[in-house]
Parts: C-alpha cells; sequence; structure tokens
C-alpha cells in the first residue's frame, strides 16, 4: 500500500485532491487486506482521508463530518486495542474527535472529549511514535479547551485554562 499511499501524497501536494483520494482509497483497501482492519497502518492511511477531503482548507466540508466523525471513532478503537486505553496515542484520538466539535460549535462535547484526553495524558509512561511529551501535550490541550470556552462565552474559564497552560509551557521552554 505505499506506493500508493505515496502516489496519493503527491497527488495532494499538487493540489489534485481527485487523484489523491483515488489512491488512498486503493492503498486502504490493499492495507487493510494485509494487515486486517484494526492494524495501526490501516488507521494511519485512514486519518489521511481528513486531510484529503478538506483539500487544502483549514475547514473540514460539512458533508465530509460525519464520514470524517466515523473514521476518527474508528482510530480511536483501533488505538486502544494497539496502546492501550491510557496512551497518548489515545487522547490524540479524542483530540482529534474534540476538533470536529469544536469546528461544529458544540463546544461542551469538544471540552468533554479534551477532558478526558488531559486525563489519560496525565497517566502517560510512554510516548513511543509519538511528536511531543505528555506534559507538553497537555498544554496544547488546556489552550484548545481555553479556545473552547472563549467561543463559548465562558471568558473566565477560558483564561484559566489559558494560564494553565501558558504556566506549563513556561516550566518546559
Amino acid at each position: 500500500s505505499f506506493p500508493l499511499s505515496n502516489i496519493a501524497f503527491n497527488y495532494e501536494k499538487l493540489g489534485d485532491y481527485k487523484n489523491a483520494l483515488n489512491y488512498l482509497l486503493k492503498a486502504i483497501e490493499i492495507e487493510e487486506s494485509i494487515s486486517g482492519k484494526d492494524s495501526i497502518e490501516l488507521s494511519n492511511l485512514l486519518l489521511r482521508l481528513d486531510t484529503i477531503f478538506r483539500a487544502g482548507k483549514y475547514y473540514l466540508p460539512i458533508d465530509k463530518y460525519e464520514e470524517v466523525s466515523n473514521i476518527y471513532w474508528r482510530v480511536l478503537k483501533i488505538r486502544e486495542k494497539e496502546y492501550g486505553i491510557n496512551s497518548i496515542q489515545v487522547a490524540s484520538s479524542y483530540q482529534d474527535i474534540a476538533g470536529l466539535y469544536s469546528h461544529k460549535s458544540n463546544w461542551e462535547e469538544a471540552i468533554k472529549l479534551r477532558e478526558k484526553a488531559i486525563n489519560i495524558v496525565s497517566m502517560v509512561k510512554n510516548t513511543k511514535d509519538f511528536y511531543t511529551t505528555p506534559l507538553a501535550y497537555k498544554a496544547f490541550l488546556y489552550s484548545q479547551i481555553g479556545n473552547d470556552h472563549l467561543n463559548a462565552g465562558n471568558i473566565i474559564k477560558a483564561k484559566n485554562y489559558v494560564l494553565k497552560s501558558l504556566d506549563i509551557y513556561t516550566k518546559l521552554y
């Protein structure tokens, strides 16, 4: 599946999202037959669908929300099985799903999912295959909750979360 996903990546970079999607879907089909429906390799390919659906834009088109939501929940289940429920990868999946809720202005649900991610990150010991430390990721999550509260009009709560984030970042850097 790697050659096909690489071709998809190149089409995506060229802005040809139709061909990118076609090649990525072929890669997903092959990876599923090789690794199975619950493999990390497959979940990584599935996550790339989000990027292609955005077609170079920041926001996901409304007609793709349900499909991407289903992908994110599927990836969450794969990550729980592969890494365990208290892994930073699982916390990252909750953050991804929360992002969809934020974009749909469902701040309450986004906050709940991000708080769940923070609880998980607080227990993480191993960050294998992740791009940052648990503490830095926790600071990021606090800032995201702050944004959700701000967008919901809860300025005091927003300030409190942003200050938690700032406190961690100040200690880290």
